[in-house]
C-alpha cells in the first residue's frame, strides 16, 4: 500500500480556492484515480485550519463574502471525506520535529506537514520546494508526479 500526506494545496478547491498547478475538478480526478490504485491518501488537520485561514484571507483581501461561507464549509466538506484519512499534529514527535524544522523555516503550517510525512514515514505530495530541506527526496512527490504515477 502506498501512503501519500497531501499538502494543504490538494484541498484548496474543496474550500473555493483553485490553484494554478491544475485545471478546475483535475486534482480531485487524479486524486480519485490514486485512491481507485490503492493509494492511501492523508491529510494533517493541520491543513484544514491552515485552508480556513488561506480562504478568509483571499475573502477579505478580494471582497467576496460568499467565500467566507466556503470556508466553513470547506472544512466539513474534508472531515466528511471517508477517502482522506486525517492525521491529529498534537503528537509530541510530530511537534519535536516540527519545531527543529521552525529553527530554519518560517511557516509552521509547513514545518507541521513535514515533520507529520517524516515521522508517519509517507510520501509527502507538495508543490513547496522548502520541503526538500526537510523531507528526503525520495519521499517528495509534486502534482506531475501524483498525476503521472497512473
Amino acid at each position: 500500500m502506498y501512503r501519500v500526506l497531501l499538502d494543504t494545496t490538494y484541498i484548496l478547491p474543496a474550500f473555493g480556492i483553485y490553484v494554478d498547478i491544475a485545471p478546475k475538478n483535475e486534482i480531485k480526478i487524479i486524486l480519485e484515480k490514486c485512491i481507485e490504485k490503492g493509494v492511501t491518501l492523508n491529510i494533517s488537520e493541520i491543513s484544514l485550519f491552515e485552508a480556513y485561514v488561506k480562504t478568509i484571507a483571499v475573502a477579505k483581501k478580494k471582497k467576496l463574502p460568499d467565500l467566507f461561507k466556503k470556508a466553513a464549509n470547506g472544512i466539513l466538506t474534508v472531515i466528511n471525506d471517508t477517502t482522506l484519512n486525517k492525521i491529529g499534529y498534537c503528537e509530541l514527535e510530530i511537534l519535536e520535529i516540527a519545531s527543529n524544522i521552525l529553527k530554519n523555516h518560517d511557516d509552521p503550517f509547513d514545518a507541521i506537514i513535514f515533520a507529520t510525512a517524516i515521522v508517519r514515514d509517507m510520501s509527502l505530495a507538495t508543490e513547496d520546494s522548502d520541503a526538500k530541506k526537510f523531507v528526503p527526496n525520495d519521499k517528495i512527490l509534486s502534482w506531475r508526479d501524483l498525476k503521472n504515477m497512473f
